[in-house]
């Protein structure tokens, strides 16, 4: 794993822990509390699973083309699972800056590498999520 990559998980583990941190000191009766329902720790979960489903696919039959979609599926639902506005903020924004600059930089080394031939490949296909970026 390259210092980058090693940079990328850790900020991606930082936002995870600090949401799930602010989650539980947050008191109950805080108004940045998502409104009192079981329900949001199952879709949370649900999420979760849906986003490492989306990662292993990706890895495996994509050849990691949109594996950064299941890390923010992950980080999403993590952050809905936390129960509240903060966390979720928390498991989006930062993950998404993070991964939003890994894409950048990975565009850039691609084009530098394989120059006018990546044009096509760059045209037709997303980047995030299938079909819209």
């Amino acid at each position: 794993m390259s210092r980058a990559q090693r940079v990328i998980c850790s900020l991606v583990a930082a936002a995870i822990i600090g949401a799930n941190g602010v989650a539980m000191a947050l008191p109950e009766d805080s108004a940045l509390q998502l409104p009192d329902h079981p329900l949001w720790e199952i879709v949370g979960v649900a999420i979760m699973w849906l986003g490492s489903v989306v990662r292993v696919w990706a890895i495996a039959v994509l050849g990691n083309a949109f594996r950064t979609t299941g890390v923010l599926l992950i980080t999403t639902g993590s952050g809905v699972a936390a129960g509240n506005w903060l966390s979720l903020l928390l498991a989006i924004i930062i993950p998404a800056a993070v991964l939003s600059r890994r894409i950048q930089v990975e565009e850039k080394a691609r084009l530098t590498t394989l120059g006018s031939h990546y044009d096509p490949y760059r045209a037709t296909t997303k980047r995030l999520v299938p079909g819209l970026w």
